[in-house]
């Protein structure tokens, strides 16, 4: 029988190059796959730090306009506008109080998170529901989200400076899965007026004022889709219903 010099037949070199090379894609193939679910982890739980992030930065407010003195709705009532003809140090006014921040995305992988103002004359308006009111056990019931109303939190007209938003895209490839959440996804991190507590409003509408409404406190689930990646379960961002903390932000593969 013709062999190598080695001593090994052609048979026996072919059996433990065939093996060989069958035990290398394997390796490969679990190499792969341990490599793609380990990225679509990330791509998830850095979705979930973009979405925490605009808690602390709701808390830990920083006002993005230079000067200013008064502001006001628009006539369509959706955003605010400035009059900088007289001018005062942001933060020394009443005017244009930041409330929250509102993300935003209308493909599912890229998203934009802007401050929300509220304006002096809804201000104005808030005092006067609450005065109506009459007693503080409205204000501890209900005033929250009525101040929240009553003041139409709203963007600006104008471009906000670099610092004050936040533009944020999934990686690797990943969206979110349309099949489980529209892809047109809007989020309104709210601190009430009246107690400085934090309520959340989720829609899949563009606009600030159809997310604010009491349909919209309701829990989210952002179920990302893996796009190819091998992956072992399927993952998304789960924010609480009302979700006042960060905390209340987390992954979860449940429902996704």
């Amino acid at each position: 029988m013709n062999k190598l010099s080695g001593g090994f037949t052609i048979i026996e070199v072919m059996l433990f190059l065939a093996v060989s090379g069958a035990l290398a894609a394997g390796i490969l193939v679990t190499v792969g796959g341990t490599i793609g679910a380990q990225r679509y982890r990330d791509a998830v739980d850095s979705f979930a730090d973009f979405i925490q992030r605009q808690y602390d930065r709701t808390i830990n407010v920083q006002n993005d306009i230079d000067d200013h003195n008064t502001c006001g709705l628009n006539s369509d009532k959706n955003r605010i506008i400035i009059d900088n003809t007289n001018k005062a140090l942001a933060g020394t006014s009443r005017t244009c109080m930041i409330v929250g921040r509102f993300i935003t995305s209308t493909d599912g992988t890229t998203f934009t998170a802007r401050p929300l103002y509220i304006a002096t004359e809804n201000e104005d308006q808030m005092n006067k529901i609450l005065r109506a009111q009459g007693d503080y056990e409205f204000l501890q019931k209900a005033a929250d989200k009525s101040a929240i109303a009553a003041t139409k939190p709203a963007l600006l007209t104008t471009p906000n400076t670099s610092g004050a938003v936040d533009n944020y895209t999934l990686g690797w490839d990943t969206r979110i899965d349309e099949s489980k959440t529209n892809k047109i996804i809007s989020i309104a991190i709210v601190r009430s007026p009246v107690s400085g507590a934090i309520h959340t409003y989720f829609s899949n509408r563009t606009s600030v004022s159809d997310t604010i409404t009491e349909a919209g406190l309701s829990q989210a689930r952002l179920c990302v889709d893996p796009n190819g990646w091998v992956v072992g379960g399927r993952l998304g961002v789960r924010i609480d219903r009302d979700a006042a903390l960060e905390s209340s932000v987390q992954v979860a593969g449940e429902g996704c």
